[in-house]
């Protein structure tokens, strides 16, 4: 049911309770105007009997005789009752006794009643008795008596038959009247009031579309007439809100920089993807709270923000490192800039990005000089070396068979230049690898037997300096995609380095394992361990602790590991030797294609 139609029934429940008390008032109205009537009507029959008795009573000598007045009222008995009157008594106004003889009490109230309204008793009176259940008429007969008549008092029913049949027909007439005014007002208000219900329920909906369709001519003709030119105008404008709002909405998807639209609250009020892609949130749906919660994480950030709103400056940027929500932290941008008195916009710019694009491309650089170098001077190198190295070889063979008895400080010389030009040769060729073209052979292996493949090489050196080789691998471990010369080259130089690192007596242990998505190879020592100043550019080309080293080793190890798209990285203790992990990403994880892309570039 409608809520107009609700509201006219509670106003037609109303108009019934009103009809019902009119009807209560109109019945109490009737019982005092029945009263009222008896009360005449009994006075009347009473002025009656007062000329009855007034003419039998001509004669005083009757009134002074108890007997005779008793005598005479038993006479008067059935009068009396024909007009109504239980009993009558005769009251002698100067000796105050009532014949015939009743009760003291009686006696004593009518007395009192006539006493207390002595006033009043010159002309015909009706009085209620004190128990209020009868009427007394004191009717006056000649100077000093009373003829008092008894008569019960009537009392009036409630709705009786008398009252619906005089006002009955006045009730149902007043009710009809009532009744079509009601379907009258309904009739002309129900539809004006359940097209108002329709605008408002299209409104609320956001259908600025709908119109009011009202075909009748009276008082609401002109206003929903003017409630639909005034739809018409807003409907423009909403159209014009909606067509801004969709092309704000797509510049702001558009832009690649990230942007977040805050109140003085600090409540999210608008956002665009980018920034959901660079605070790493799940999901847009997931943005606000996902906010809320960097927010409470970074301080600084939230610092930022307050100090913002207390300054008068309408920007302020700074360069902050804030944790996101994979636990990871960023390097950004922050700019904040004043909308209005309420609101004011963040812009972030991932500087991590933009410095490792710096680093890639200085590495680039690097490796572009490094590749053009060797290119153009390594035939150049190479010839000389070699011709050295033979002539050196050469001279040492006959100095050592002509003269056996050579000088010990002659033959240090001599050996001396044969491990430079050793040394000269395994640079030169450590740059030569770097730079070269390599032929690539990509396919799904597994890490165990590339390690295989590297214990092999190195078990020789590893008898001769007696390092104690310990090795742990999991025989359960996932394929990989990779370039097994490459991964060899990798293994093997950091077996290699931790073979320096321990020297005699060490220990060094290699190990493999995996968990959901990568498969781990772990390469300790229980060598010297790498100070935290080293440490820090460990990976960084050209960097080296060793006298003949020439920093290439790990950088290059770096860059291979990173173009199978996995990563590599050590922890030490100084004093408590130092473990190098490779991580590298298991089949199910990687695509072959995007491996052969990093690959075939990071040869070029």
């Amino acid at each position: 049911m409608s809520v107009p139609v609700k509201r006219f029934w509670q106003l037609a429940v109303l108009i019934l309770f009103a009809v019902g008390v009119i009807v209560v008032l109109m019945d109490f109205t009737y019982r005092d105007l029945q009263e009222d009537f008896a009360r005449r009507e009994t006075l009347h029959r009473a002025e009656t009997l007062q000329f009855v008795f007034n003419a039998e009573f001509k004669d005083d000598s009757l009134l002074n005789s108890p007997k005779k007045i008793t005598e005479r009222l038993a006479s008067f008995k059935i009068l009396f009752r024909q007009n109504g009157f239980e009993n009558a008594y005769w009251y002698d106004g100067e000796t105050r006794q009532v014949w015939p003889a009743i009760a003291n009490t009686a006696s004593t109230n009518i007395d009192s009643l006539l006493r207390s309204n002595q006033a009043a008793l010159q002309h015909l009176r009706l009085f209620t008795s004190l128990s209020d259940r009868s009427w007394l008429v004191a009717v006056p007969i000649r100077a000093s008596g009373y003829l008092i008549l008894a008569q019960k008092r009537p009392v009036a029913g409630w709705f009786t038959t008398d009252f619906w049949r005089r006002f009955g027909p006045l009730i149902i007439v007043f009710s009809l009247i009532v009744f079509l005014i009601f379907l009258v007002v309904y009739h002309s208000l129900k539809q004006p009031l359940s097209s108002v219900r329709h605008l408002a329920e299209h409104l609320q909906a956001g259908d600025y579309r709908y119109r009011i369709e009202y075909s009748k001519k009276d008082e609401f003709t002109d206003t929903f007439m003017r409630i639909n030119q005034s739809l018409e105008r807003l409907g423009a404008g909403d159209e014009s809100y909606h067509q801004k709002e969709a092309h704000i909405r797509n510049l702001l998807e558009a832009l690649d920089e990230s942007i977040v639209v805050l109140d003085t609250d600090l409540k999210l009020n608008t956002f665009n993807p980018a920034a959901v892609r660079l605070l790493r949130c799940s999901s847009e749906a997931e943005f606000e709270r996902c906010f809320a919660s960097i927010l409470e994480e970074n301080m600084a950030l939230r610092d930022l923000i307050r100090r913002f709103q207390t300054l008068q400056e309408k920007t302020l940027s700074r360069e902050l490192v804030i944790w996101v929500s994979d636990e990871r932290e960023l390097h950004i941008n922050v700019t904040l800039q004043r909308l209005d008195e309420n609101h004011f916009l963040l812009t972030f710019k991932d500087l991590s990005r933009i410095k490792e694009l710096q680093n890639n491309l200085l590495r680039s650089m690097k490796f572009g000089i490094i590749a053009n170098l060797v290119s153009s001077v390594s035939h150049e190198i190479r010839n000389p070396l070699s011709a050295v190295g033979i002539h050196t070889e050469i001279l040492s063979t006959r100095l050592h068979k002509e003269y056996p008895e050579l000088d010990p400080k002659l033959k240090k010389s001599l050996n001396i230049i044969q491990n430079e030009i050793k040394r000269i040769h395994r640079i030169h060729t450590q740059f030569f690898n770097l730079a070269r073209k390599r032929e690539l052979k990509l396919t799904a292996l597994k890490p165990n037997s590339v390690i295989d493949d590297v214990i092999q090489l190195v078990q020789h050196h590893a008898l001769e300096q007696q390092i104690n080789l310990e090795i742990n691998l999991d025989a359960n471990i996932d394929f990989i995609y990779g370039d097994v010369d490459q991964l060899k080259q990798v293994i093997l130089n950091v077996v290699l380095n931790a073979f320096q690192a321990v020297g005699e007596d060490g220990g060094v242990s290699i190990k493999t394992g995996q968990d959901s998505q990568k498969v781990y190879i772990e390469i300790a020592d229980n060598g010297p361990g790498i100070p935290p100043e080293v440490g820090e550019h460990i990976f960084d080309l050209y960097f080296t602790t060793k006298p003949d080293g020439g920093g290439i080793g790990l950088a290059l190890c770096k860059k291979i590991v990173e173009a199978h798209e996995g990563r590599i990285w050590f922890r030490s203790t100084p004093g408590q030797g130092a473990t190098f992990t490779i991580a590298l990403p298991r089949i199910s994880q990687t695509r072959k294609e995007r491996i052969q892309t990093r690959l075939t570039n990071l040869n070029k």
